[in-house]
């Protein structure tokens, strides 16, 4: 990677970071006066990542056992979504002919797996003597 790339991907995430953090401050911002207009008693958890939840909830009037529909969603959306992600990293896995233990590597440490990867494959995409043995590895 050469340090023009290095130094555009570290920009981006900057400014995806920065755009983040302003877009939740407005987000509290607007929640917490909605709350104040309301009367609602604890407006101030408005501030809080997550908790923030609480106080939408009862802006809307509902109780706090709506918190738990809200989870539940929440884990229903997100579990089949990480099971793909496990068996697309076990794919890589296999694909560069690694082992079920690189798999739990790129799932708990990607940052320190996917350079071990990258720097142990040998060839580049363009070499195609080694992109075929490579391809050979493959059992899918």
């Amino acid at each position: 990677m050469n340090i023009i790339n290095f130094i555009l991907s570290d920009t981006f995430n900057t400014i995806s970071h920065i755009f983040w953090v302003i877009f939740f401050l407005l987000e509290a911002w607007w929640l917490y006066m909605i709350n104040k207009k309301l009367w609602e008693k604890y407006a101030w958890l408005s501030w809080l990542p997550i908790v923030n939840m609480y106080s939408t909830i009862k802006a809307s009037w509902k109780d706090a056992i709506w918190i738990l529909w809200v989870i539940l969603w929440f884990i229903a959306l997100i579990i089949p979504w990480v099971i793909l992600w496990i068996i697309v990293l076990h794919w890589i896995s296999k694909r560069t002919g690694r082992t079920g233990w690189t798999t739990l590597g790129l799932v708990f440490v990607p940052f320190i797996m996917l350079p071990v990867i990258g720097h142990k494959l040998k060839g580049s995409s363009t070499d195609n003597k080694e992109s075929e043995k490579i391809e050979d590895n493959i059992k899918l």
